[in-house]
């Protein structure tokens, strides 16, 4: 079948945008603007935004009180489970925030439940597990938003809880400290469609200010971020192209030469 061109409607709004980028070819300019970037600012940001055009993650409803009950674990040594997902979002996702509590000097357990035997969710086994390590915190990553009934185990067994997540809300209200989701009704931040991963991130930039250490030592894990953006097929917009690209950046720094005695070294 032949291609369909959609249509642009006024096109000499494509030739205005070309001039304006130096004569970009027509089909490319044509790209831009059926993806909204129909002005010369428009597509500097989107070309040549910078980390300074993330999105404050202030903007994401509860994110502060997760924060700071992550900062008095932190302070005071706590035992913390991370409870994850099997896909590539949920593992980079229970990796970097165990990478981030294990620096802090915390003693960490993590679960990934059975592809199989379990599928998706937030299960009781994670709670199990997590009273059998004597665990006071549990954070829960890419899940959980509609996990009630586990979440209820968890205030049984006097566990507190702080749900990290990016699926949409089933009507389910799980008992927690916290719950972070950009989907989340009341919830005001600009990208809906935004890995857990990035969400975790976001998540340690303000624990480190609870913290009161730098913020930009979060960006140590844009690998982990690029990586879930991609393979959890997140669009390539707003800010979430930065996070790639910076991603990349960070996993390129990790390769070491290729060499007869040695072979690329990545943390993934």
């Amino acid at each position: 079948m032949p291609w369909i061109e959609r249509p642009i409607g006024d096109e000499t709004v494509v030739q205005a945008l070309s001039d304006d980028l130096n004569s970009l070819p027509k089909p490319l300019t044509r790209f831009l603007i059926l993806r909204g970037v129909d002005s010369l600012d428009a597509a500097q940001r989107y070309f040549r935004a910078t980390q300074a055009s993330l999105h404050d993650p202030h903007l994401l409803a509860n994110i502060d009180v997760a924060a700071r009950r992550i900062a008095r674990a932190i302070k005071t040594k706590e035992k913390v489970l991370v409870y994850g997902d099997f896909d590539a979002d949920g593992v980079t996702s229970t990796a970097l925030v165990l990478q981030f509590l294990r620096s802090h000097g915390l003693t960490t357990s993590s679960y990934i439940p059975h592809r199989q035997e379990e599928n998706h969710g937030f299960h009781a086994s994670g709670v199990e597990l997590a009273c059998s390590r004597e665990s006071t915190l549990i954070i829960v990553v890419d899940c959980g938003t509609n996990d009630e009934e586990t979440a209820a185990l968890a205030k049984e067994a006097g566990i507190d809880l702080v749900i990290c997540d990016h699926h949409q809300n089933e009507g389910k209200n799980p008992f927690c400290c916290a719950h972070v989701n950009p989907n989340r009704k009341g919830c005001d931040y600009p990208l809906k469609e935004v890995s857990a991963c990035a969400l975790a991130y976001k998540l340690i930039q303000v624990t480190l200010e609870e913290l009161d250490q730098p913020v930009h030592l979060a960006d140590e894990y844009f690998d982990l971020v690029a990586v879930s953006t991609v393979c959890d097929i997140m669009p390539l917009v707003d800010e979430n192209r930065i996070l790639v690209r910076e991603g990349l950046k960070k996993a390129t720094c990790r390769a070491t030469p290729r060499s007869p005695s040695t072979s690329i070294r990545c943390r993934l």
